[in-house]
């Protein structure tokens, strides 16, 4: 009979600590789904405590990825601020920015699906926000993340 939990896996190690967990290198490692994460490609993996789960995130092998040198860090999202712009509000948005430097770039963001079909209907714009123009934002503090969280109807395009 095959086991399905390993006591002593990255999963378990990770929720009995609640601490993250890097592994720099998944061909010389003792994970239990080495074989399969070799078979697909996967180089490294990071286990974070994420929502009463784990979430896992790594990088590929070959020349066009990412090679850390340490696990990244994965920003803590403001998760109840976000439902309450998008399910109370009425947010048809989100933009994930970063500090860089003395400013803030938008690296991420979101658009909901009523959003896309909004602009498209209006013939206002054939795309998302997404393709606005993704401009810097000087700070004057040490916060190295931020979200925004938008309410906008497409005619303000």
């Amino acid at each position: 009979m095959r086991t399905l939990v390993n006591p002593t896996g990255p999963i378990a190690t990770v929720l009995k600590t609640n601490a993250p967990l890097f592994i720099k290198d998944v061909a010389t490692s003792n994970l239990q789904r080495k074989d399969l994460a070799i078979k697909y490609g996967i180089g490294q993996i990071a286990f974070v405590p994420f929502e009463g789960g784990i979430l896992e995130f790594g990088t590929s092998n070959g020349a066009s990825t990412a090679d850390w040198k340490e696990m990244p860090q994965c920003p803590t999202m403001p998760k109840a601020a976000m439902r309450r712009g998008f399910e109370n509000l009425g947010a048809s948005y989100n933009i994930f920015w970063a500090k860089k430097g003395d400013k803030f770039e938008a690296i991420a963001d979101y658009t909901t699906e009523a959003r896309k079909v909004s602009l498209m209907i209006c013939d206002c714009q054939q795309s998302t926000e997404s393709s606005l123009p993704k401009t810097s934002l000087s700070v004057q503090h040490s916060m190295s993340h931020c979200w925004l969280v938008m309410m906008s109807c497409p005619q303000e395009y």
